[in-house]
């Protein structure tokens, strides 16, 4: 990548930097932790000299000086700079906000964009009590341009436990007077828009909030509160989160943003965590009228800092975790569980803030597909979860091709199935909707007997020539999956084998609560968050072999096996054998893999015949 050498840089000024023994440790945790090993002599006095603020061309200076060669000198910057440890200089680092843009930096976004976007904003608060006293103290100190904060209450001695922004000679006075006076001490670039009044109807949205980029709903009750707010903001298209706690757990999310998530009326009817009640307000009756709630200080700081640290990251752009899932965390315990909603096509609130899904891929999918490709090409060339279940499996079930057979590998991603079907003396054809993945194809393949096309499900020939259709895992990432499956029969001739394979609705229906043992991510404990019968579009991450996340927010298409299995039947194919892989035990693979694999189904695949017509 060119670059200016008059551009000022430095070591990661967020980074140690420890040489130990014959090594030198970079980071802590990951992603950024890293370990380079066998370095040249240099190195370390490269890295102290480049603590200091450098141009590219001092930096390649002092190299050269060292009897390294122009060429290499400007390889050593590159490599440090792609490795992220070589980073812009900030412009002013005793400014106000400059460890926010360290962070910001750390982030991988540019932290004068990041503080440019937060004072651009207006975030709005409904509830200054417990958490969103804490929530209007962290905004304003991040420098958000203008807050709009709401509550008819005032400070009450009790509240002083946890409502740090009050004093007890404010105590007797309305919460947004105060609060407000003591926000523009805390930042005097922060407007701060009093709204003395509680949530009493759903008016109080859209008659002070309609202006709003974001808004923090921390109030609980009256009870109608989620419907008002979620009725009013998807009607304005303003997202919105919920933080709060059930008794001993904190709970944020989930961050509803109109037309990509669900609303709270899709989730409404829905199993919620710990069977809370969402049923109609005017059926529901307190048996305990004397309830009060246990708030906990502690419990308040930290919901009020995960719900900012969200609202930051989504108003900067950085992926969120909390958005179209709510999250709870037990307080004694730190465990967390998380509750996946899905948006209603049929949904009453939010159908008419943008179709559900409008495409055969999602377009934020589609996207992240260059970003997927190199992921994929560099695990197929050492270790993933396909060579681990998938690729043993066809083996066994694929046979060697007689006189004149062909293949179909739709899907082919870098060509591993293809060259094996190519090896066992199929005549192949092999197709993909990502241009990066056929170029690793085409480069790892010798066999002239494959050939690699550009094109989708939908693009394939009906030809009925095909002896047998590899299609493995594609079906997710399709809307229309009659027309798909219509698609791979009209390819097949009859008696043709189709081999399918899709992300397993289990896996699919949960996730993995990791924890860092100080070596590695561990993955013990695998929570079904969501509902295994549930179907429609889900997003999820993807993990390297190593667990760290490297593509966010991935969008397809969830269905259970019986709704895969019947589509097939009710096509006309006979199912000759349904499995759900696993690795042998003398699996060689990345224990990662293994212990997630070992645990949890994470492809279905289904072999199926084309009978032949009568």
């Amino acid at each position: 990548m060119s670059q200016d050498p008059a551009q000022v840089f430095q070591f990661a000024p967020y980074l140690s930097a420890w040489q130990v023994d014959g090594d030198i440790h970079v980071g802590g945790l990951p992603p950024h932790a890293a370990v380079i090993e066998d370095f040249p002599e240099y190195l370390p006095d490269f890295i102290a000299f480049l603590s200091g603020e450098r141009t590219l061309a001092e930096a390649q200076r002092w190299l050269m000086d060292r009897g390294l060669g122009a060429e290499d000198s400007a390889t050593v910057t590159e490599e440090l700079r792609e490795a992220g440890f070589l980073v812009r200089a900030l412009p002013d680092p005793d400014s106000r906000y400059s460890r926010h843009h360290l962070y910001f930096q750390s982030q991988g976004i540019d932290p004068a964009d990041a503080q440019h976007k937060l004072s651009q904003s207006t975030v709005g608060l409904i509830g200054t009590g417990g958490i969103g006293s804490n929530v209007a103290t962290l905004l304003a100190a991040a420098g958000v341009g203008h807050m709009v904060i709401s509550d008819g209450d005032t400070v009450e001695l009790s509240n002083l436990t946890r409502q740090t922004l009050y004093s007890e000679g404010a105590v007797g006075q309305l919460k947004v007077e105060v609060a407000a006076a003591r926000l523009r001490e805390i930042n005097s670039e922060v407007k701060v828009t009093p709204v003395p009044l509680g949530f009493d109807n759903a008016d109080l949205v859209s008659n002070y909030f309609a202006d709003c980029d974001f808004i923090v709903l921390s109030a609980d009750t009256p009870r109608e509160i989620h419907e008002w707010i979620s009725s009013k903001a998807v009607a304005l298209g303003i997202p919105y989160s919920t933080a709060g706690y059930i008794e001993g757990y904190a709970v944020v999310g989930p961050l509803v943003v109109p037309g990509e998530t669900a609303c709270y009326e899709c989730s409404r009817n829905e199993h919620a965590i710990f069977g809370e009640l969402r049923g109609d307000a005017s059926s529901l009756r307190q048996l305990n009228p004397k309830r009060q709630a246990p708030s906990f200080g502690p419990l308040n700081f930290y919901v009020a800092s995960v719900q900012v640290n969200e609202a930051i990251r989504y108003l900067t752009g950085l992926p969120t975790r909390t958005m179209g899932t709510r999250q709870a965390i037990d307080f004694a315990t730190y465990e967390a569980t998380e509750e996946h909603y899905q948006r209603r096509a049929d949904c009453p609130t939010c159908s008419s803030a943008g179709p559900v899904s409008a495409t055969p891929v999602p377009a934020a999918s589609l996207d992240q597909l260059p970003a997927i490709a190199e992921q994929y090409a560099a695990e197929r060339a050492e270790a993933s979860f396909n060579s681990l279940l998938l690729d043993p499996l066809i083996a066994r079930l694929v046979s060697a091709a007689g006189d004149g057979q062909r293949a179909l590998d739709i899907g082919c991603g870098t060509g591993e199935n293809s060259r094996m079907l190519g090896a066992l003396g199929y005549g192949v054809t092999a197709v993909d909707i990502e241009p990066a993945m056929l170029r690793t194809a085409n480069e790892r393949t010798a066999d002239a007997g494959i050939e690699y096309r550009l094109a989708g499900i939908d693009e394939i020939p009906r030809s009925q020539t095909n002896d047998l259709v590899l299609c493995l895992n594609v079906l997710d990432w399709v809307e229309d999956l009659d027309g798909a499956i219509d698609a791979i029969r009209g390819s097949l001739r009859p008696g043709g084998r189709a081999i399918i394979a899709v992300p397993h609705p289990f896996k699919d229906s949960g996730g993995w609560l990791k924890k860092w043992d100080g070596r590695r991510w561990r993955y013990d404990d695998f929570s079904v968050t969501g509902h295994y019968f549930s179907e429609g579009p889900i997003a999820k991450s993807r993990e390297d072999a190593h667990g760290e996340t490297t593509v966010e927010r991935t969008v397809t298409f969830k269905r259970t096996a019986t709704t895969y299995v019947n589509a097939f039947l009710s096509a006309g194919f006979a199912l000759l054998g349904y499995h759900e892989p696993a690795p042998t035990v003398q699996a060689d693979a990345p224990e990662i893999l293994l212990e997630k694999s070992m645990r949890v189904p994470y492809f279905l695949l289904l072999d199926l015949m084309l009978p032949e017509t009568k």
